[in-house]
């Protein structure tokens, strides 16, 4: 796994995990799909909406949606790609 894809699957466990999966050790590959999803789309998109890719993961799960979290989580994964190195 590249640094990039690592640092958006650490972001996603400890700040997102809507099923709540953080202490479960086992559980820990849970979003690395979803962390792949979005490296691949900011490398060739980079006006993806991750707060909108995750809205729509919560909301294909059943779960309640929280944009503030996800508007916030967008931002962070943006800070990865403002350096040059893919």
């Amino acid at each position: 796994m590249n640094k990039k894809i690592a640092q958006i699957k650490k972001i996603l466990l400890n700040e997102w995990d809507p099923i709540g999966i953080r202490d479960i050790k086992e559980a820990h590959d849970e979003y690395d799909s979803y962390a792949e999803y979005i490296y691949k789309q900011k490398i060739s998109n980079k006006n993806m909406s991750v707060c909108k890719y995750l809205t729509e993961i919560e909301k294909y799960i059943g779960l309640s949606t929280n944009p503030k979290v996800n508007l916030k989580i967008e931002k962070k994964i943006a800070l990865i790609f403002a350096t040059s190195d893919i």
